[in-house]
């Protein structure tokens, strides 16, 4: 009888056309926020408070690696937010 699930590397593969697709369709209009980011007084870490970029510490770095990861912060209300797409 043969061993019908995928391999770690299809599993990968299609994953990584799945987000492409996905990217290719939505562009940047319909990102989904994950996580928000602490804010300063919050007690976020150091480097998130001086330039308001570097969030990523919070996502695994499995995640990182098969999804585009990036943050945005709000002028309005200083918030920080973790998109993912």
């Amino acid at each position: 009888m043969k061993w019908k699930g995928k391999s770690v590397k299809e599993k990968h593969d299609s994953k990584r056309r799945k987000v492409a697709k996905l990217k290719k369709n939505n562009g940047r209009k319909k990102m989904k926020v994950i996580k928000k980011m602490k804010t300063k007084n919050e007690g976020a870490s150091k480097k998130n408070n001086e330039d308001g970029t570097s969030g990523n510490n919070i996502l695994t770095t499995r995640m990182r690696s098969t999804i585009k990861v990036f943050d945005y912060k709000s002028k309005k209300d200083n918030q920080l937010f973790t998109y993912i797409m």
